[in-house]
């Protein structure tokens, strides 16, 4: 289980008195307008400074263990898969694919995400050591190698500065073929 973001307590406290108060707004008939990013420029959605991450894993008995405290984040991390004994997860914080041992005898492996901000979200393993990692900006997928620690490959998208991958599934064998560019481009 992820935890992409847990608020500091004093952020927390901000939070649920602001949401207090746009209540009370709301039902005094005061509405705010939120503003568009007009600039153009991709940036980070919802910083909060001072917050953490969390990986924990939840036992078959209902009990919970904290595999892993990842102080100092201030977006949400995403997305996390197990292969072998490594969780493997996107640290959207500082545009990485991280995998980090069960049983902690191995020191994380890092692999860096392209992309200013990468904010790299979407996570799928292809096979063995191989997955496929998506990123903001530019808005591309990327195939990378965790053995290597290397990005193979990259599959640009196409769209608005501001937009990212979500999520990465697999193509099930009983669909039709994919489009031959993106065939191509992970063979």
């Amino acid at each position: 289980l992820s935890f992409g973001r847990i608020l500091s307590p004093a952020a927390y406290r901000r939070r649920r008195l602001a949401a207090t108060v746009g209540r009370l707004a709301v039902a005094a008939g005061i509405r705010g307008r939120r503003r568009p990013n007009s600039s153009g420029v991709a940036s980070h959605v919802g910083t909060i400074a001072g917050s953490s991450a969390a990986l924990v894993q939840l036992r078959e008995d209902g009990s919970a263990a904290m595999l892993k405290s990842i102080p100092g984040t201030s977006v949400p991390n995403h997305n996390v898969i197990q292969i072998g004994d490594a969780l493997v997860y996107n640290d959207s914080n500082a545009d990485n694919v991280v995998a980090t041992w069960l049983d902690g005898r191995h020191p994380d492996r890092v692999v860096r995400i392209p992309g200013d901000p990468g904010f790299v979200r979407g996570l799928a393993r292809l096979d063995g050591d191989t997955i496929l990692v998506g990123s903001q900006a530019p808005a591309a997928i990327y195939l990378v190698n965790l053995r290597t620690g290397r990005v193979e490959a990259a599959i640009p998208l196409e769209g608005q500065s501001n937009e990212s991958v979500y999520g990465i599934a697999l193509i099930p064998p009983t669909f039709d073929p994919p489009p031959s560019r993106l065939d191509s481009a992970i063979r």
